[in-house]
Protein backbone atom coordinates (compact mmCIF):
# COMPACT_ATOMS: atom_id res chain seq x y z
CA UNK A 1 0.00 0.00 0.00
CA UNK A 2 2.47 2.70 0.78
CA UNK A 3 4.58 1.93 -2.70
CA UNK A 4 1.38 2.60 -4.64
CA UNK A 5 0.59 6.01 -2.81
CA UNK A 6 4.39 7.02 -2.70
CA UNK A 7 4.02 6.04 -6.98
CA UNK A 8 1.25 7.80 -6.82
CA UNK A 9 2.71 10.90 -5.55
CA UNK A 10 5.70 10.82 -7.12
CA UNK A 11 4.66 10.69 -10.25
CA UNK A 12 2.05 13.83 -9.60
CA UNK A 13 5.29 15.29 -8.53
CA UNK A 14 7.76 14.01 -11.64
CA UNK A 15 4.56 15.81 -13.87
CA UNK A 16 4.35 18.87 -11.74
CA UNK A 17 8.48 19.30 -12.37
CA UNK A 18 8.51 19.26 -15.90
CA UNK A 19 5.02 21.37 -16.14
CA UNK A 20 7.63 23.98 -14.35
CA UNK A 21 10.33 23.02 -16.23
CA UNK A 22 8.74 23.69 -19.46
CA UNK A 23 6.62 27.00 -18.39
CA UNK A 24 10.06 28.19 -16.93
CA UNK A 25 12.40 27.49 -20.00
CA UNK A 26 9.39 29.43 -22.17
CA UNK A 27 9.49 32.27 -19.62
CA UNK A 28 13.08 32.49 -19.19
CA UNK A 29 13.17 31.61 -15.91
CA UNK A 30 16.46 30.77 -14.58
CA UNK A 31 17.34 28.68 -11.52
CA UNK A 32 18.29 30.99 -8.40
CA UNK A 33 18.81 28.68 -5.76
CA UNK A 34 22.18 27.87 -4.74
CA UNK A 35 23.39 30.31 -7.80
CA UNK A 36 21.94 32.15 -10.12
CA UNK A 37 21.25 30.94 -13.85
CA UNK A 38 21.47 32.82 -16.62
CA UNK A 39 18.05 33.44 -18.30
CA UNK A 40 19.14 32.68 -22.03
CA UNK A 41 20.40 29.49 -21.08
CA UNK A 42 17.28 27.68 -18.64
CA UNK A 43 16.88 25.01 -21.03
CA UNK A 44 20.25 23.60 -20.99
CA UNK A 45 20.69 24.66 -16.92
CA UNK A 46 17.75 22.40 -16.51
CA UNK A 47 19.50 19.73 -18.73
CA UNK A 48 23.18 20.61 -17.21
CA UNK A 49 22.47 20.32 -13.77
CA UNK A 50 21.23 23.78 -12.10
CA UNK A 51 17.51 22.93 -12.81
CA UNK A 52 14.75 26.02 -13.36
CA UNK A 53 13.14 28.69 -10.93
CA UNK A 54 10.25 26.16 -11.12
CA UNK A 55 11.72 22.81 -11.58
CA UNK A 56 14.55 20.24 -10.22
CA UNK A 57 17.56 19.55 -13.06
CA UNK A 58 16.42 16.60 -15.63
CA UNK A 59 19.05 14.39 -14.07
CA UNK A 60 17.43 14.11 -10.56
CA UNK A 61 14.09 13.83 -12.07
CA UNK A 62 15.27 10.98 -13.91
CA UNK A 63 17.00 9.07 -10.90
CA UNK A 64 13.69 9.53 -9.83
CA UNK A 65 12.07 7.84 -12.22
CA UNK A 66 14.26 5.06 -11.79
CA UNK A 67 13.95 4.68 -8.50
CA UNK A 68 10.21 4.74 -8.94
CA UNK A 69 10.08 1.48 -11.25
CA UNK A 70 12.51 -0.21 -8.71
CA UNK A 71 10.53 0.13 -5.87
CA UNK A 72 8.14 -2.27 -6.97
CA UNK A 73 11.30 -4.89 -6.24
CA UNK A 74 10.78 -6.47 -2.80
CA UNK A 75 14.49 -7.43 -2.80
CA UNK A 76 17.20 -5.29 -1.37
CA UNK A 77 17.47 -3.16 -4.85
CA UNK A 78 13.53 -2.01 -4.11
CA UNK A 79 15.01 -1.10 -0.42
CA UNK A 80 18.05 0.51 -1.69
CA UNK A 81 15.69 2.66 -4.32
CA UNK A 82 12.99 3.79 -1.26
CA UNK A 83 16.14 5.26 0.67
CA UNK A 84 17.36 7.17 -2.40
CA UNK A 85 13.53 8.59 -2.44
CA UNK A 86 13.92 9.76 0.35
CA UNK A 87 17.23 11.67 -0.37
CA UNK A 88 15.52 12.48 -3.20
CA UNK A 89 12.54 13.90 -1.83
CA UNK A 90 14.37 16.10 1.25
CA UNK A 91 16.61 18.00 -1.85
CA UNK A 92 13.36 18.68 -3.41
CA UNK A 93 11.23 19.63 -0.88
CA UNK A 94 14.44 22.05 0.40
CA UNK A 95 15.34 23.15 -2.97
CA UNK A 96 11.76 23.91 -4.04
CA UNK A 97 11.06 26.24 -0.39
CA UNK A 98 14.25 28.16 -1.15
CA UNK A 99 13.55 29.22 -4.48
CA UNK A 100 13.64 33.26 -4.54
CA UNK A 101 10.90 33.27 -6.90
CA UNK A 102 8.38 31.31 -4.97
CA UNK A 103 9.11 34.25 -2.45
CA UNK A 104 9.21 37.10 -4.09
CA UNK A 105 5.72 36.40 -5.94
CA UNK A 106 4.38 35.59 -2.42
CA UNK A 107 5.27 38.91 -1.45
CA UNK A 108 4.01 40.47 -4.71
CA UNK A 109 -0.03 41.42 -4.59
CA UNK A 110 -2.31 41.41 -6.03
CA UNK A 111 -1.38 38.23 -8.25
CA UNK A 112 -1.90 38.18 -12.08
CA UNK A 113 -2.90 35.06 -13.62
CA UNK A 114 1.10 33.94 -14.35
CA UNK A 115 1.79 34.66 -10.36
CA UNK A 116 -0.83 32.47 -9.03
CA UNK A 117 0.46 29.75 -11.47
CA UNK A 118 4.10 30.24 -10.02
CA UNK A 119 2.48 30.14 -6.65
CA UNK A 120 0.88 27.01 -7.44
CA UNK A 121 3.32 25.22 -9.06
CA UNK A 122 5.86 26.37 -5.98
CA UNK A 123 3.71 25.30 -3.19
CA UNK A 124 2.21 22.35 -4.90
CA UNK A 125 5.65 20.92 -5.20
CA UNK A 126 6.96 21.10 -1.88
CA UNK A 127 3.54 19.76 -0.59
CA UNK A 128 4.10 16.59 -2.98
CA UNK A 129 7.82 16.34 -1.96
CA UNK A 130 7.07 16.73 1.73
CA UNK A 131 4.35 13.47 0.71
CA UNK A 132 7.26 11.81 -0.70
CA UNK A 133 9.22 12.10 2.51
CA UNK A 134 6.35 10.42 4.44
CA UNK A 135 5.50 7.65 2.52
CA UNK A 136 8.78 6.68 1.53
CA UNK A 137 9.51 6.49 5.19
CA UNK A 138 6.51 4.44 5.76
CA UNK A 139 7.29 2.33 2.84
CA UNK A 140 11.37 1.78 4.13
CA UNK A 141 10.14 1.04 7.57
CA UNK A 142 7.48 -1.57 6.60
CA UNK A 143 10.19 -3.07 4.33
CA UNK A 144 12.72 -2.98 7.13
CA UNK A 145 9.93 -3.96 10.03
CA UNK A 146 8.89 -7.15 7.30
CA UNK A 147 12.32 -7.98 6.69
CA UNK A 148 12.93 -8.61 10.73
CA UNK A 149 10.25 -10.58 11.65
CA UNK A 150 10.35 -14.07 11.49
CA UNK A 151 9.36 -16.17 8.71
CA UNK A 152 6.66 -18.79 9.73
CA UNK A 153 8.46 -22.55 10.20
CA UNK A 154 6.54 -25.29 8.63
CA UNK A 155 7.78 -27.49 10.50
CA UNK A 156 5.82 -26.02 13.91
CA UNK A 157 2.53 -25.43 12.34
Amino acid sequence: MQTKRLVTVAVLNLILQFMGAFLSIAMKLPYEFGGTGDPNNVAQDFVHGGGTALSAPLIPLLILAVFLIITFRRDRWGTIAIAGIILLSILFTVAGSQEPILWRTLQSSPFDAFETLVVGLGITGILLSLFMVVFSVQGLLARVGASKSPEPNIHNL
